[in-house]
């Protein structure tokens, strides 16, 4: 059963195309077993539609080749450039798909034709079980359009920008970044919620990534070790680390993790373990400065943040955890600040675990 104060399922969009041949979102929630305006509650969605005569239409799954079309104004919601590196499958590029003869809509789609047809068979096998995975923080896969020897992915259409300009252009307040960390920590929930592991989750940049780049904002246990130790899988708690890393660098103005440090250095799986990025006093929040070196670290940082919210929404039941479950948070909390905290702090933390266990 879903935490209750886990809302990560609650949260919808409501997309139309209003009388001005623009579209629109709306938020919608699920309230008191009806599904209602997030923003106005007393307004069920079945209303709104009937008041502003809405049509509705099946979402479409499988669609032809020719329904995906150039869009034709490079506008709409790309606020900044898409670099054809980016994504591994290929380049994303803005289109328009065309529903029936009189409706269409904005899309992002990723063309995998180049590929060979074994490999086409298994990405489509793949985004089949997509199909319905995803929140409003997750960039979702709308539709697939496979014919012949062709694949094309299509993602719904979202607001695409870089979080490194807009922290680099000038300095943020507090309260819009912490909204920011609450959003991801919301969508890594939903991928926590089905043991997705998905290693660029979190990247302040759009910018594609060399070797160093990944290095950079990994987890040090999955980095090659000089001293010949296994290296560790890349799992929930490696993505925890980067999210720390991603604070890190949100509420410094887009400083890279060990920006000023060699790529030997970076990559160097025991020099990582005994160096993490230190946080400067005046732009860190003070919460978090203030919680170096307490037992609960975790838990100080929700209540602070405001009746668990901030974290509540990443790790379920931070409120109400028993024995086996603190050993956990313990597990998880020194990953979760290790990009941010110092070293000795670490070291208590694994201590304080293995006395409690």
């Amino acid at each position: 059963m879903e935490n209750k104060r886990s809302n990560t399922h609650r949260k919808w969009l409501l997309i139309f195309l209003d009388q001005d041949k623009s579209f629109n979102k709306v938020e919608i929630t699920y309230w008191r077993r009806d599904f209602v305006l997030k923003e106005e509650k007393s307004v069920k969605m079945l209303d709104f539609i009937g008041q502003k005569g809405l049509k509705m239409i099946p979402r479409p799954i499988f669609v032809k080749k020719d329904q995906i079309i150039d869009r034709t104004l490079k506008t709409g919601n790309l606020s900044s450039p898409i670099h054809d590196h980016l994504f591994m499958l290929g380049k994303m590029c803005s289109k328009i798909l065309l529903l029936d003869e009189n409706r269409k809509m904005p899309v992002f789609a990723v063309d995998c034709s180049k590929y060979k047809p074994k490999i086409q068979k298994a990405l489509f096998e793949e985004a089949k079980k997509m199909l319905h995975f995803g929140s409003i923080r997750i960039w979702r896969l709308l539709a697939i359009s496979k014919e012949n020897h062709g694949l094309i992915l299509v993602f719904e259409d979202i607001v695409h920008g870089s979080l490194m300009d807009h922290v680099r252009q000038q300095k943020r307040n507090d309260s819009e970044l912490k909204k920011f960390a609450l959003q991801m920590a919301e969508g890594l929930r939903y991928l926590e919620k089905f043991n997705f592991i998905h290693h660029p989750e979190l990247v302040s940049t759009d910018d594609g990534h060399d070797e160093l780049d990944k290095c950079r904002w990994t987890a040090p246990e999955c980095l090659f070790s000089v001293s010949h130790e296994p290296t560790e899988k890349y799992d929930l708690i490696s993505m925890v680390f980067t999210f720390g890393n991603c604070l890190f660098s949100m509420f410094h103005g887009g400083f890279l993790p060990f920006e000023d440090e060699s790529s030997q250095n970076i990559k160097n799986r025991e020099w990582r373990m005994k160096n993490f990025p230190i946080p400067e006093i005046e732009l860190m929040p003070k919460e978090i400065i203030e919680s170096r070196g307490r037992r609960k670290l975790f838990l100080t940082i929700c209540r602070k943040w405001g009746s668990d919210r901030f974290f509540s929404a990443f790790f379920p039941t931070t409120a109400n955890f028993t024995r086996m479950r603190l050993k956990e948070i313990l597990h998880i909390s020194d990953v979760v600040y290790a990009s941010i905290v110092v070293y000795a702090f670490k070291k208590e933390c694994e201590k304080e675990r293995d006395r409690l266990c």
